[in-house]
């Protein structure tokens, strides 16, 4: 078993993906983002991007572990079990995950997404713009970073079918 976390820019696809990749492998899915919802929404905030973004950053950046350990606890998963966890933002809580879940290992897929399919996927289902506040927030840029310790990188241009087939793929490789 494995926990295995998505990352990508916005519209890459990560939530479809991990929904269909938990449904494939029978592993429970959860998503870092939809903790941070449910956060903003406890303490009566708005959840539009932004104000999630530095609500993220701040639970961020009031300590990695706790993040981690306060959004698996919300999620209701321990080990030994898999986890599909969509919605890594940070390389710090990539770093911080694998203390957390021992024995289990992390496994990060990066969802490459080109800028028109992006554009695309964010007008079509919130007429989000692909803008310039939103490739240039602290969040969003870390993300990239991500991409370079990948172990696997997967093109969201494919379909979500053959983007989980690719994924299982490789996870039968390793196993």
């Amino acid at each position: 078993m494995s926990v295995i976390c998505l990352s990508g820019a916005p519209g890459s696809g990560k939530t479809t993906i991990a929904k269909s990749l938990a449904a494939h492998t029978g592993l429970q899915c959860g998503s870092f983002g939809d903790y941070v919802r449910a956060r903003a929404r406890e303490q009566g905030l708005s959840t539009e991007r932004a104000s999630l973004q530095r609500l993220g950053q701040s639970l961020v950046d009031q300590g990695p572990r706790e993040f981690c350990k306060a959004t698996l606890d919300w999620l209701g998963w321990a080990p030994p079990h898999g986890l599909v966890l969509e919605g890594l933002r940070h390389v710090s809580v990539y770093e911080a995950l694998p203390g957390l879940v021992q024995p289990i290992q992390v496994c990060l897929v990066f969802i490459d997404v080109n800028k028109t399919l992006q554009r695309a996927r964010l007008k079509s289902r919130s007429d989000e713009e692909l803008s310039q506040a939103l490739t240039t927030d602290p969040t969003e840029r870390e993300v990239s970073t991500l991409r370079d310790r990948a172990n696997l990188i997967v093109s969201s241009l494919e379909t979500p079918e053959s983007a989980v087939a690719a994924i299982t793929s490789w996870i039968g490789e390793r196993s």
